[in-house]
């Protein structure tokens, strides 16, 4: 991974950034070549593109809205909107489209299909949504911010400016807002928002998270970076003085739209390049949510693609049915009782090999601070010792591995460790020593073998706020949908003896930069006790503050992140189940 949504400089494949300190191994990147898709579907101006995790909508001029039932970007087609004027900005999060535009209008859809326009009573013009943890937030005039809980009933709120604010995004727990006279705000509980200082007084139009930085872009060229969390800003070098519309994280890096037609990328944040753009239309929104491909969307119906036709997506193992074929944790590592412990299962019969890494050091390289200097992995099954590892040291059949799978390249003299095992079926769990400070456990199926195979993940650490949430990262294979159950357990560890548990966790899954779903407290339903039963998973008490999702999730790479409310800490277990 937000996570982080997935970071992948050329040579790695692995998210460390986009959105909210999300951390999910990836063999899942595309190559960056943009394809026009032809015919255009309206001669409509497209304002914004929304991803659901199985199909497209986009909107824009004269209450257009269409829809890509297929996913791939390619078949749209006109859907009735009910709404009366322009639409600006899109978003998908708990079930719903919601569509937002000028004069207050507001429209809903589960499906994309069958859309239903709401009557509010707000009359402010939005130009961008997004979604978060605590709902909807929508963006636009006079620094008004529109908020909502189920994307039904709103609220306007200031974010203390007079400017339009035209881009707006959830990364780090924070909600961000850019806009007119070089504006940034951020907000984590949207009442209070903090304006933060700006090397420039440029219009901003969009901004992005990743590679453990933020990048707004707007009028003039202008590109700013912070990479501390907001704190600083400074201006990068732009290769065009056109202005930059929009801005996307998807990797292997940041892309950018510009006002003619023009696709700009970087794979550090440093360094910006123009690409080759099949269009001079402008182009207005981007869409990076989908991990086969990105979407923008601009001028005449225009509607640029990258990576779909590419051919070079594949899930990392064939399968005739999707799966977990790989999975992460970060998290910070300690010892004693905080010591952190992977557990994981391979399901089914027979053996087969798998690559396991403690990544500690080279973390550093990412922009990670307070990484394990010097980590150590041991392997066990129950009681025994299986395997054990510490300095990698450059093996052959460790980087082949590494290099099949799409995992990042590690320095032959680094002093990460891994593993490369041929397991049969079963439990096992992996340990993480050396010292303190943050790691990354990664575990990969490797070759085309189809069982036994990845069927849970979990790991319990001490949970902290920032750096030291816990973040699971997992890829789902194939070729259709997969339902996975996904747990963050504090005071159910109690009766296990486990002392200082996180008394009140949350637990929020993303897909890329976009959340997906989140719960604080599950609730005791019927449904989850069910599918608890059915993979084996230890009973919660239905009062408990515990939390748990059952999601139905396309393929693709996604992180699972526990964090305590109220910035709360403790020891903390999370665990990641493949539903039968």
């Amino acid at each position: 991974m937000n996570t982080r949504p997935l970071l992948s400089p050329s040579t790695l494949r692995f998210a460390l950034g986009c959105g909210v300190g999300a951390l999910a191994s990836s063999a899942v990147a595309y190559d960056l070549t943009p394809k026009l898709v032809t015919p255009r579907p309206t001669t409509s101006n497209l304002n914004a593109v929304a991803w659901s995790g199985s199909r497209y909508i986009a909107a824009g001029a004269g209450a257009t809205v269409l829809l890509n039932e297929r996913g791939d970007a390619a078949a749209w087609r006109a859907v009735d909107s009910k709404a009366f004027d322009n639409l600006q900005g899109a978003a998908y999060g708990s079930g719903k489209f919601v569509v937002v535009g000028l004069f207050g209008e507001t429209i809903t859809s589960s499906d994309g299909a069958d859309w239903t326009r709401l009557n509010h009573g707000i009359t402010t013009s939005c130009y961008a949504i997004t979604f978060g943890t605590g709902g909807f937030v929508a963006v636009g005039e006079g620094g008004n911010v529109l908020t909502s809980s189920d994307g039904s009933t709103w609220r306007q709120r200031n974010a203390g400016v007079t400017a339009i604010l035209r881009g707006v995004i959830f990364a780090q727990n924070r909600f961000w807002a850019v806009g007119d006279t070089g504006t940034i705000v951020r907000s984590s509980d949207l009442v209070t928002w903090e304006k933060l200082a700006v090397p420039t007084t440029d219009s901003l139009r969009g901004i992005a998270y990743g590679l453990s930085q933020y990048i707004a872009v707007g009028a003039n060229g202008r590109i700013v970076q912070s990479k501390d969390g907001g704190a600083t800003w400074t201006v990068k070098t732009s290769p065009t003085t056109d202005t930059l519309n929009c801005v996307g994280y998807a990797s292997p890096g940041f892309v950018i739209g510009t006002n003619t037609g023009g696709v700009i990328s970087s794979t550090d944040g440093e360094e910006f390049k123009d690409v080759v753009s099949p269009t001079s239309d402008p182009i207005y929104g981007i869409n990076t949510a989908n991990a086969q491909g990105l979407v923008m969307v601009g001028r005449s119906g225009s509607i640029v693609t990258a990576g779909f036709e590419s051919g070079t997506v594949t899930p990392p193992t064939p399968t005739t049915g999707s799966r977990l074929v790989n999975l992460s944790i970060r998290t910070n590592a300690g010892t004693g009782s905080q010591t952190l412990i992977v557990g994981f299962v391979l399901g089914g019969s027979g053996s087969r090999q798998l690559l396991i890494r403690g990544i500690g050091p080279t973390l550093g390289s990412f922009g990670v601070t307070g990484a394990l200097a010097d980590s150590t992995v041991q392997l066990f099954s129950g009681e025994t010792s299986v395997a054990a590892n510490d300095n990698w040291g450059g093996t052959a059949a460790i980087r082949e591995a590494a290099a099949s799978v799409g995992a990042f390249a590690l320095a032959d003299t680094s002093r990460d460790a891994a593993l490369l095992q041929t397991l049969s079926a079963g439990g096992y769990t992996a340990q993480i020593g050396g010292g303190t400070g943050v790691a990354l456990v990664e575990v990969y199926e490797v070759g085309s073998a189809t069982a036994p195979r990845l069927a849970n993940v979990s790991a319990r650490t001490q949970v902290g706020t920032g750096a030291e949430i816990l973040i699971s990262g997992f890829v789902i294979a194939g070729q259709s949908s997969k339902t996975v159950l996904l747990r963050a357990v504090g005071p159910g560890l109690a009766p296990f003896g486990v002392t200082g548990v996180l008394a009140d966790p949350k637990l929020d899954v993303y897909s890329g930069s976009t959340l997906v779903q989140t719960n604080d407290n599950w609730g005791g339903t019927s449904a989850l006790s069910t599918a608890f039963t059915q993979v084996g998973a230890f009973a919660l008490p239905a009062n408990s503050q515990d939390a748990v999702l059952l999601l139905t999730l396309q393929p693709g790479a996604y992180s699972a992140q526990v964090s305590g409310v109220n910035s709360g800490t403790g020891v903390a277990l999370i665990e990641v189940y493949e539903m039968p």
